[in-house]
C-alpha cells in the first residue's frame, strides 16, 4: 500500500483479536495454544461449529466429529478450565441449534 493512511489503519484492523472457529478435531487441539497466547486485558475469542449431528442430511456438513455433543462440549469445556484467568468468549454457531432440535429424527444420524 502506498497510502499511508490505509497503511496506519490495516495495521490497527490486523490487532484485533477474531473468533477462532472450532469446526474440526484438529482444531479443538489448537485451543490450548490460542488461550495461551492471549494477552493480559484481551479475550480469547471461540465459536463452537460442527456440533455432532448438527445437520446430517446436509453433504456439506457430513461430521468428522464421531463423538456426541456432550463429549465434544467438555473436551472444549476441560480444556477452559484449565485455564481459569483467561477472558474467554464462546459462541455457539448460530444454525447449529436449531438442526439438532429439527433434525433429531433422522436416521441419518444413527
Amino acid at each position: 500500500m502506498t497510502d499511508k493512511s490505509l497503511t496506519a489503519t490495516a495495521k490497527k484492523v490486523a490487532s484485533v483479536r477474531t473468533f477462532m472457529w472450532m469446526d474440526s478435531i484438529a482444531k479443538l487441539q489448537t485451543i490450548p495454544a490460542l488461550i495461551d497466547q492471549v494477552p493480559c486485558g484481551q479475550i480469547a475469542g471461540l465459536v463452537v461449529f460442527d456440533l455432532p449431528g448438527r445437520d446430517c442430511a446436509a453433504k456439506a456438513s457430513n461430521r468428522e466429529l464421531t463423538v456426541g455433543v456432550i463429549e465434544y462440549i467438555d473436551h472444549i469445556r476441560k480444556i477452559l478450565l484449565a485455564r481459569p484467568d483467561t477472558a474467554l468468549a464462546l459462541i455457539v454457531e448460530p444454525d447449529s441449534l436449531p438442526n439438532l432440535v429439527t433434525k433429531d429424527d433422522l436416521t441419518t444420524r444413527q
